[in-house]
């Protein structure tokens, strides 16, 4: 059976900047399920793109400035809800481009180029696990490890693009120095198993 797939073997890709990729993107995931601001903060760019299409067509695609986006999603709507312990565990990476940046047009499409000298932009697709338990209620939500005990499980596998820019020190975007920071967000779910709208019900809520 043929396929239009061609696998891609980036050739301009440093060790420096693979490592940097990995240790930011671990950091955003303990961001989130830390609920820990400074470690989500530290990893975005000063523009986010969060694009939930697959996920929700009504939440679409939104652009945040990165205080904003932290703040919302470690708000009580989002991952902020107390009564929610999460673990978002990444897989194996896909560098699927590592070039100059792009226009979002150009993104969007997954245009390939190999011809920068620096790289400016890296968009990656990782294997992703978003493990989402409530906490159990009254006298039996401890157990004698003294970890939550959880009730309710909703659990999702995806696809996860991430972009990043290398912005430098000051917010400014380009290729001479700064550091890799996360730009934008696309989960394409594969399954999901569990309520995950009950599960993240505000704590307050029965």
């Amino acid at each position: 059976m043929e396929s239009s797939f061609a696998l891609h073997i980036p050739t301009n890709i440093t060790f420096q900047d693979y490592f940097a990729i990995i240790q930011t993107a671990r950091t955003w995931a303990d961001g989130y399920d830390l609920k820990s601001y400074p470690h989500l903060i530290s990893t975005l760019a000063p523009q986010v793109s969060v694009d939930y299409t697959d996920v929700n067509p009504d939440w679409g695609k939104k652009l945040y400035n990165k205080e904003e986006f932290a703040r919302l999603w470690l708000s009580e709507e989002h991952l902020g809800n107390t009564t929610l312990n999460t673990q978002h565990l990444l897989g194996l990476p896909y560098f699927s481009y590592v070039g100059p940046k792009r226009t979002s047009s150009a993104s969007d499409h997954g245009d390939v180029s190999l011809s920068a000298q620096h790289a400016e932009e890296i968009q990656v697709s990782w294997q992703v696990l978003a493990s989402h338990g409530r906490r159990a209620t009254g006298s039996a939500s401890e157990n004698k490890s003294h970890l939550p005990c959880i009730g309710e499980t909703s659990d999702h596998r995806a696809f996860m693009t991430h972009i990043y820019l290398k912005v430098q020190e000051g917010g400014q975007e380009g290729s001479t120095g700064g550091v890799w920071k996360l730009a934008s967000i696309k989960p394409s779910p594969i399954y999901a198993t569990g309520d995950f709208e009950r599960v993240r019900r505000p704590s307050d809520a029965p």
